[in-house]
């Protein structure tokens, strides 16, 4: 079982060597994913986003952070965006646990019931995302979510959303 706990990032956040240690925690595996958990950082301490963190329930151990936002990309429509989603690399490509679910699923899982709970207050429409690979894409098709946006000459970025019912 996975618990989900909103995190208050605290001004420390704005020291070099706490936000150093904090991503030293999630055992990135490459200088791209230590430069993505600083700017998740960065931006949850500047109230961006609202960070996340996944834990175990029994042990405590982390297991993965997510960071979302509201967006209103038209003007019309508001849309919950993951703005970041990192399991750490002991629990990625496999079920957690004895569950049927890989632990990024759960995670998304908790993402869509978090999105329809916000939804009686602020009506969302979509929940969206931007690919940080083009591997994960099939992933997150098999959660129901669909490309909205191709990567072009001029933008490389995918984006996939899922409605929120």
């Amino acid at each position: 079982m996975i618990v989900f706990e909103k995190q208050d990032v605290s001004r420390s956040f704005r020291l070099p060597s706490v936000v150093k240690k904090e991503v030293r925690r999630l055992s990135p595996q490459s200088e791209y994913e230590r430069n993505w958990l600083r700017a998740c950082f960065q931006q949850a301490e500047s109230k961006e986003t609202t960070l996340y963190y996944a834990k175990a329930l029994d042990t405590q151990n982390l297991i993965g952070i997510f960071s979302l936002s509201i967006s209103k990309p038209d003007n019309r429509t508001s849309w919950m965006v993951i703005e970041y989603l990192y399991v750490l690399p002991d629990f990625r490509g496999q079920y957690y646990e004895q569950s049927q679910f890989k632990a990024s699923e759960l995670i998304v899982a908790e993402i869509i019931l978090l999105a329809r709970k916000i939804s009686s207050i602020v009506n969302l429409e979509l929940i969206a995302l931007q690919l940080a690979h083009d591997r994960l894409q099939p992933s997150y098709e098999n959660m129901g979510f669909v490309v909205i946006q191709r990567a072009t000459k001029k933008h490389n970025e995918v984006w996939m959303a899922t409605p929120v019912i």
